[in-house]
């Protein structure tokens, strides 16, 4: 029999995998469930330790009390979920390559109606296009950079407070910063997460995380949401690698710094 987990830390500081969009969280999600979800009896008398909340949308339905009675938070909600809580939470994170994750969130939206930029995106827009067109630049740009280093509030938020798009919305993290201030502000959140991994290196990073909580986190066999569009980023043509680029010079210094980090960490 598998030894249980004292997990009763995680009531004090609560553990928040903050999800960056399209590097693998659909994937890292259900390791870190597996060692919080409740199992036999306590999963009838026993209130639920993960917060069923991933986005924005799921923060709002929650009653204030209930949002901050969780041990585990996983989702789309940059930095801005400390302010939600009454205690601070231990955050771990993953990057990815930014010129693969533009390419992987560009596929995603030309298949995703649900998607506020399909109509867009899937209505003939070139990858080049979505990188430098007014609208989409929104949701190609520095996106890793502005999850971390988006402005907070200073004061306390409850549940109604929990009404923006960290992705794709227009008043969404980062919006309207100075670049300088944003990268500074993402690179020291970077430095103040107890864990940072790579999508590139996900079995290492589960390692990783597992080593630095204490927790016997493990690997599924297969991943889960991986984007089956087939572009790698050597087949790009100049002209659309050199927009992608000049939208994400902050997450290209950004990531750059992470992957120093993780073969620090992970060695």
């Amino acid at each position: 029999m598998a030894k249980r987990v004292d997990l009763r830390r995680f009531r004090a500081e609560p553990l928040y995998f903050l999800h960056l969009h399209k590097t693998g969280g659909q994937s890292m999600i259900p390791v870190l469930d597996r060692c919080f979800r409740r199992t036999g009896l306590e999963r009838f008398v026993r209130r639920t330790r993960i917060c069923p909340a991933m986005d924005f949308s799921g923060l709002a339905a929650l009653p204030d009390e209930r949002l901050d009675s969780y041990s585990l938070y996983r989702g789309h909600f940059g930095f801005h979920l400390p302010a939600f809580l009454s205690r601070t939470p231990v955050v771990i994170t993953m990057l990815r390559d930014p010129v693969a994750r533009v390419i992987s969130h560009y596929h995603h939206l030309r298949r995703a109606p649900d998607r506020p930029l399909h109509g867009l995106v899937a209505g003939g827009m070139t990858l080049e296009e979505f990188c430098r067109h007014e609208v989409t630049r929104r949701a190609s740009s520095n996106l890793q950079a502005r999850n971390l280093g988006g402005k907070t509030p200073e004061r306390r938020l409850t549940s109604a407070d929990a009404r923006c798009d960290p992705v794709e919305g227009p008043d969404g993290f980062g919006a309207g910063e100075d670049e300088a201030t944003l990268r500074e502000r993402a690179i020291r959140r970077l430095d103040e997460c107890a864990a940072v991994g790579l999508t590139e290196q996900f079995d290492r990073s589960v390692a990783l995380f597992a080593d630095v909580l204490g927790l016997p986190l493990r690997s599924e066999t297969k991943r889960r949401n991986v984007g089956g569009h087939g572009q790698r980023p050597d087949e790009l043509d100049d002209r659309t690698r050199a927009a992608i680029e000049d939208a994400n010079r902050l997450d290209l210094e950004l990531f750059a710094l992470a992957r120093a980090r993780f073969e620090r960490d992970a060695s």
